[in-house]
């Protein structure tokens, strides 16, 4: 229950990014919004967990560097570029709906690459969104009012949600590696962002 209570919290969390950044790209470049965010996040990481970053440096393998890498680089710095990008394209109603799908693409990612299996609820779901995103699109009512640049702002919308899944997976895959040190989350995340 706890966890789901985090997951839900982080899932409104990531809806109020795209609203900021709707509003925030009225006033400044995307990059330097992105580079603010992640300057943002590194100081908050080092005031709030440096000490624990520090130690958990020298106990990890290369192979949970390499996998941490992937997770900042995609999860993170990725995210934020498309979804800068996405928004500023799009609308920030539009954007919120489509990174809904993060979760159906999360179970999508978690069965190829972490072999969990599917539910039929889970099925479910990846199809509601697979509709709900297509709708969005106008398909099948509105086609006459197709937009191209609309509708690329929302696939980099998208592709934002894809790169979150990306990260959430990577995260569960750093803890399901059987290793001696399991990395604290909030360690995991800061050294990602960082």
């Amino acid at each position: 229950l706890k966890g789901k209570f985090y997951i839900s919290f982080a899932y409104i969390l990531m809806g109020s990014s795209v609203v900021s950044t709707s509003y925030l790209n009225s006033y400044l470049p995307p990059f330097t919004i992105i580079f603010l965010s992640l300057l943002l996040g590194t100081l908050t990481t080092l005031v709030f967990n440096g000490k624990l970053l520090i130690k958990s440096l020298r106990r990890l393998s290369f192979k949970r560097w390499q996998m941490l890498f992937v997770q900042g680089f995609v999860g993170i710095f990725l995210y934020r570029i498309f979804l800068v990008i996405g928004v500023s394209m799009s609308s920030a109603a539009e954007a919120g709906i489509i990174t809904g799908a993060t979760p159906a693409l999360t179970a999508v990612l978690t069965y190829f690459v972490l072999r969990e299996a599917l539910s039929r609820r889970s099925l479910l779901g990846i199809a509601l969104t697979i509709m709900g995103i297509l709708l969005l699109q106008g398909v099948p009512f509105n086609l006459e009012a197709f937009n191209i640049r609309h509708f690329t702002g929302n696939m980099l919308v998208l592709i934002s949600a894809l790169c979150e899944a990306v990260f959430a997976v990577f995260a569960r895959k750093l803890h399901t590696r059987g290793e001696t040190f399991r990395l604290k989350p909030e360690a995991q995340a800061g050294l990602a962002i960082c």
